[in-house]
């Protein structure tokens, strides 16, 4: 892998993990900051595992879902159900 390859899995791996970093400072409610920080922890670990192992292009992917997903989940139904 050339590392012109290897620049730009770096700078897409990151886009996800700046958004969820994003997330957490502008999420004013304790469960969305819990959830983003797990979910961070979760595509950094799965960042580590996948370079140690030589899986470039599966920490994308996996890293984008997590990010996508943590996002949908923000938009569409962060309030707790006993708010109504």
């Amino acid at each position: 892998m050339s590392d012109r390859q290897q620049f730009i899995i770096d700078c897409t791996s990151l886009i996800p993990v700046i958004g969820t970093l994003v997330l957490i400072k502008i999420a004013n409610e304790q469960m969305v900051t819990m959830v983003a920080a797990y979910v961070l922890c979760g595509e950094l670990l799965g960042v580590l595992i996948s370079r140690i192992l030589r899986l470039y292009y599966i920490d994308v992917a996996f890293v984008w879902l997590g990010g996508i997903m943590l996002w949908l989940w923000y938009w569409f139904g962060v309030q707790p159900s006993y708010m109504g």
